[in-house]
């Protein structure tokens, strides 16, 4: 037997959890080494009868997140856990799903565990369906005989089998202890074929749940009532046998990657939630952002979520119980099946409307929208709603595994920066083809729109400050009323994706709000230059013993040049350039914007501060070392999570082959390339789209499922703009902003 309980390894209980600190003064006043937790005689441990069972002291809901349990049990050889306790709905359901997630075969015996009411046992158990097999004692017992008969299942000395005696109910306002020790331990086999001699006992039990009954309260008394007849009916726990559970379907998250829980305490969430309600917020919207780069959102009321009264006065269930990822889903075909002209299906992604995804939130990009003041909105990755993996489409979640694997297997960590480039249109103003009128006729650099359109910057960089969205840079860009907003870079290139998403947002917003719409549209007039989304990479080598927190991408000693890593970074992403684009500039109208003389590079190669290549190496003009690559070839039509991990992986493929770093163009060496390394872009959307059909390395990072539906939505795409003019797009594209 195993008993896990609450006792600190300090005095103050300065290592208890946060969640545990938040959660008033029972959770973070713990017993400690002066004051040791001590039993309760119906559940006192047996340390000196047989092998004696094990003590584990815990500081967290979690048993296996602020222990040792696993070590332990893998020294045990276990393989198979049947755990009851309480409370159901946090200690034991903690258990049971860490459990599950490190390989342990897992029973739950529901009427070995109790909760502080009815509707928090029976939550508890949903929580736990997929990960343990759920069972009543009965027939636990039942599996135990039939194992017993075949030999598995050794006798228990009479000494280990007390009674089950739970402390009676009061009525007073007194501090009552329930807790139920099953009478007889559960064995597991060391080796299941010298079960009868070689075996060890473990039970894993939550702590004693202390419930305090307010005198003269009905309710409390019904509580008390029902933790009592929750213990009641266990006599005996067995384990079985591992040869025993092989015919049992046990079902288990098969996900290699799973964001932390701690992000959605309840504790830290709920306080959170608490300010931005205090701020005047009454809506939280849950974003992900599709294949096909639209924001897909719905919004929630935070009274629901923290839970609060309904509209007719009736106290409302706790939602938030079961955390923040319950509350929002989504149709799977919203993510990769719609292409972005309509709400129709596409059937060559081979999606329907029947399977549905969560968001699981990521309460680190909470930001409350300042043009919509009563409104926050969180980005999440997007998870099947029966097993809860990380779904294979979820381009928010490909971008946090590539992040994961260059740090991991690669020791590096990416800084990222974008530049958003977009025009300012009239809202009221069209000519007499309905074409929409520029704010002004400005070029490049010039003052003009900076002098006209000053209110409508400075609100905007208000507005993305108060988002905690840093600006470096505002100037003119080279066609009538566009401008460039340059964003700060950030160490972590999930913030610099979402500061992305969160800025489009806002610049659209705050135009409307101005008279104007703002068009990120590639290409808006033929003759004059298209708005691009720029996206700047550099890196940091974690594992150098001199500098793991410097830029890595410069020569250390040579001015102008680039390190060996970083030179065989900028190849890997030109050796997959060709299909990177499907990716990165990825419309018609896109390839309407890259040409010669179009700043945005034709071909594939790479430059020291050429504008005109489609990789650009930028100097520090203070140093006169290299500080990154400027990818041109980027606009705001594609899914930035999805084209920062691309570019990433290329890079890192580069890296991890060791490619040398082809010529500069328009060197002496560059003139005597090959013609294969020498080669041109795409010439078409639909071109770049079998470029990347052809590159494995690309189509094995993004998935088969992704690749699927998001070369059958391009395809329908292309399809859908055959003998569409520019004009139309442009109009097309103006009513939609």
């Amino acid at each position: 037997i195993l008993f896990t309980y609450l006792e600190a390894l300090t005095n103050d209980c300065r290592d208890v959890s946060l969640d545990y600190k938040l959660s008033g003064p029972k959770l973070s006043n713990l017993p400690g080494p002066t004051t040791p937790a001590t039993f309760l005689d119906n559940i006192k441990p047996c340390t000196n009868i047989g092998k004696g069972d094990i003590l584990i002291p815990k500081t967290s809901c979690s048993v296996f997140n602020s222990t040792n349990l696993h070590y332990v049990l893998q020294n045990l050889h276990i393989e198979q856990l049947v755990i009851c306790g309480q409370l159901t709905d946090q200690c034991v359901e903690s258990a049971v799903r860490d459990a599950a997630d490190l390989g342990y075969f897992v029973t739950v015996v529901e009427d070995a565990c109790a909760a502080q009411s009815v509707d928090g046992h029976s939550k508890g158990l949903w929580g736990m369906k997929g990960f343990a097999r759920i069972v009543q004692t009965a027939q636990v017992l039942k599996e135990l005989e039939e194992a017993r008969k075949d030999g598995f299942v050794a006798p228990i000395p009479s000494a280990l089998l007390p009674p089950v005696e739970p402390y009676p109910a009061m009525n007073t306002s007194e501090s009552i202890t329930f807790a139920a020790k099953p009478s007889t331990p559960m064995l597991l086999p060391v080796e299941h074929h010298h079960a009868s001699n070689d075996s060890e006992s473990i039970v894993i039990s939550a702590k004693p749940f202390t419930y305090m009954v307010p005198a003269e309260s009905h309710h409390a008394t019904t509580n008390a009532e029902n933790i009592t007849a929750a213990t009641q009916p266990t006599r005996e726990i067995f384990s079985l046998p591992s040869t025993s559970l092989q015919s049992i379907p046990v079902i288990k998250s098969t996900s290699d990657w799973s964001r932390s829980d701690a992000n959605d305490a309840s504790g830290i969430s709920n306080a959170l939630l608490n300010a931005i309600r205090f701020a005047g917020v009454k809506f939280l919207r849950f974003a992900a952002v599709d294949a096909m780069n639209a924001i897909r959102c719905k919004a929630v009321p935070l009274d629901r979520i923290l839970g609060g009264h309904g509209h007719h006065g009736h106290e409302e269930d706790d939602d938030n119980k079961y955390g923040l990822n319950s509350f929002v889903t989504l149709a799977e075909v919203c993510i990769a099946g719609l292409p972005s002209y309509a709400d129709c299906m596409i059937p060559d992604t081979k999606l329907d409307a029947r399977r549905v995804l969560t968001v699981k939130p990521d309460l680190g990009s909470l930001k409350i929208l300042p043009y919509a003041s009563q409104t926050a909105m969180v980005l999440g990755t997007l998870h099947d709603q029966v097993t809860g993996e990380l779904s294979p489409l979820c381009t928010r979640g490909l971008l946090h595994r590539v992040i994961e694997s260059a740090r991991d297997d690669f020791g590096l960590a990416f800084t990222v920066g974008a530049e958003i480039e977009f025009t300012l249109f009239h809202d009221d103003k069209t000519k007499q083809d309905d074409m929409p009128v520029a704010v002004d006729e400005s070029l490049f650099g010039h003052a003009t729109t900076l002098n006209q359109q000053e209110e409508f910057i400075s609100d905007l960089y208000d507005q993305l400050c108060k988002q905690n969205i840093s600006v470096e840079l505002v100037h003119a860009e080279s066609a009538s009323g566009q401008l460039e907003i340059v964003l700060k870079y950030q160490l972590d290139p999930m913030k610099l994706a979402d500061n992305v998403v969160l800025a489009r947002e806002t610049i659209r917003a705050v135009a409307r709000l101005h008279g104007m719409r703002a068009l990120f549209l590639p290409k808006i007039s033929a003759a004059q230059a298209g708005n691009g989304m720029h996206l700047h990479f550099s890196f940091r080598n974690l594992r150098s013993i001199n500098s793991p927190k410097s830029n890595a991408f410069p020569h250390e000693t040579i001015p102008d040049a680039i390190s060996s890593l970083g030179g065989s970074f900028l190849e890997g992403i030109l050796d997959h350039l060709p299909a990177l684009v499907s990716l990165t500039i990825p419309s018609v109208n896109s390839f309407r914007r890259v040409g010669p003389g179009c700043w945005t590079g034709s071909d594939v190669s790479w430059g020291v501060e050429d504008k005109e290549a489609p990789l650009r190496v930028c100097i520090d003009p203070a140093t006169r070392c290299a500080t990154n690559v400027e990818l041109k070839l980027a606009d705001s039509t594609s899914n930035v999570y999805l084209k920062i991990a691309a570019v990433l992986s290329a890079g890192l493929d580069g890296i991890m082959r060791g490619l040398k770093l082809r010529p500069m163009a328009g060197s002496t060496e560059a003139e005597d390339l090959d013609s294969s390394l020498a080669s041109k872009l795409p010439a078409t959307f639909e071109e770049s789209l079998e470029y990347l059909q052809c590159d494995n390395f690309l189509c094995s990072i993004l998935g088969k499922e992704l690749v699927t539906c998001y070369i059958a939505l391009r395809k329908a795409e292309i399809e859908n703009s055959s003998g569409v003019s520019l004009e139309d797009e442009v109009i097309h594209a103006y009513r939609l902003a």
